[in-house]
């Protein structure tokens, strides 16, 4: 039995991957990716990869996204697709052990693909934050390591006893600085969930009448910390704001106070588009754990906890201008960790419960049939515009060669967008010096304008004629 279910186990591991791994390998390079490639090409030693990467850092605290992408568009893209559908699944590994953590469901083919499921179906600006190169470098990439952290700091906080090794806690404090130093909201999300469950450990040890402190409650706060405030003090933190696409509040005449409020009722907005279906998951399990008093006591301490880091996690972005969607990646993750910890606690008396099992079993076969349809559909719009992307480089090769002043290029269909791609968002335009435009024209050595397919077809009818 134990044997079939490593087996089953393993299965999903695989199909996790090969899943994501398609969608990964039909993303090509895009916008920031091509920005980082042109610099790429002139790094030739360490040294160069340094200062690369310290001068990117200047204008973003990110230090550690900016790494990876520096590093994978300096190797092959094949190899990218590997390593990032591994880290992917990861994630989900990730994700799924902080929500099975504690209630003996170790390797749980069943709950792990309702993780899967679950995330594919509310991550965040998944063409983002998962697929493109430079998205997953700063968003999924970074959230691996907090949740590591998580991880680690959720089973270090519960010992009795200490580690006779002290490795161990070298190892952690290094996790928490790194953590600390990921993202903006996310690792102040992170700060606040260490901290209550700290608060919550201390209340656990006063209540067996056990040691209140234990050093890992002082390494994982105090270690997310340092890592948070190093970010700050990067230079540029400040003007952070200042890169965005437009201060929408700024625009729209507030100033002061009423500013504030905006950027409140903003997040707010951005949170009913993306969580709302969510929330409303959130809360019909606990409502279910309320009336039947059952695991109450353990959804508070391990489901609330990750409910209020992703709302603080969110709402931590009111205190600069008006961002885009995958800024609440982490907060959304935080948030289906919190919706996946009820429904594993609702379902824990599946044996002796037919609407446990009737819940949980509906929730996977709705997810389930919602994610063939969806994968299949999407998978195809990838590949298209996959397709229409290396035709558009190879007639910018084409014109290079030919020594042309400029190349004309097709826009990408529309009915090809996807929310699994952002290469519809930031896409050529006829504007030769627009910014995605002139990261074209810096790689490949000419300008280039985008029209219209439509008129594109038409130009090249009047070519022949």
């Amino acid at each position: 039995m134990k044997s079939m279910s490593k087996i089953c186990f393993g299965a999903s591991l695989v199909l996790a991957f090969v899943m994501i791994f398609f969608y990964i390998y039909f993303t090509p390079y895009l916008s920031d990716d091509i920005h980082v490639l042109v610099h790429m090409r002139d790094v030739k030693s360490f040294h160069d990869f340094v200062s690369f990467v310290y001068n990117e850092n200047i204008n973003n605290p990110r230090i550690f996204g900016h790494l990876f992408v520096a590093i994978f568009v300096s190797i092959p893209k094949a190899v990218f697709n590997i390593i990032n559908s591994l880290v992917f699944v990861l994630l989900v590994f990730l994700i799924y052990d902080n929500v099975t953590l504690g209630l003996n469901k170790k390797q749980n083919s069943f709950f792990f693909l309702l993780t899967l499921f679950f995330f594919w179906r509310y991550a965040v600006a998944f063409g983002d934050t998962i697929l493109w190169l430079s998205g997953a470098a700063n968003y999924m990439w970074l959230m691996t390591i907090i949740l590591g952290f998580t991880s680690l700091a959720r089973r270090l906080l519960a010992e009795e006893q200490p580690r006779r090794n002290p490795l161990i806690y070298v190892i952690f404090a290094i996790m928490g600085i790194a953590a600390g130093w990921c993202n903006e909201n996310t690792s102040g999300g992170l700060i606040l969930l260490i901290v209550i469950f700290v608060l919550l450990q201390m209340i656990k040890n006063i209540a067996a009448k056990q040691k209140v402190w234990s050093l890992p409650m002082i390494i994982a706060p105090l270690s997310t910390m340092i890592g948070f405030i190093l970010m700050v003090l990067m230079m540029m933190f400040y003007t952070t704001a200042a890169f965005r696409l437009e201060d929408m509040s700024a625009k729209e005449g507030y100033t002061g106070v009423t500013r504030f409020f905006y950027r409140i009722y903003y997040c707010l907005m951005t949170m009913h588009e993306l969580f709302f279906e969510l929330l409303i998951v959130f809360a019909v399990l606990t409502i279910f754990l309320i009336v039947r008093q059952k695991k109450l006591s353990e959804a508070c301490r391990s489901v609330f906890p990750f409910f209020i880091a992703g709302i603080a996690t969110c709402f931590a972005l009111a205190l600069i201008a008006p961002t885009m969607p995958r800024a609440y990646f982490g907060g959304g993750v935080f948030l289906v960790i919190a919706c996946l910890r009820s429904l594993v606690l609702v379902f824990g008396n599946i044996k002796e419960e037919s609407m446990a099992r009737a819940l949980a079993y509906s929730v996977f076969a709705i997810l389930g049939i919602w994610l063939f349809f969806d994968y299949s559909s999407n998978l195809v719009n990838l590949a298209r515009i996959e397709r229409e992307e290396n035709e558009r480089v190879a007639i910018i090769k084409e014109a290079k060669e030919n020594n042309l002043d400029i190349a004309i290029v097709p826009q990408l269909r529309p009915q090809f967008a996807t929310r699994y791609s952002h290469a519809h968002h930031h896409d050529m335009i006829d504007d030769d010096e627009y910014w995605i435009n002139w990261f074209y024209e810096q790689f490949y050595g000419v300008k280039v304008r985008a029209i219209p397919r439509e008129d594109y077809d038409a130009l090249l009818l009047e070519g022949y004629d």
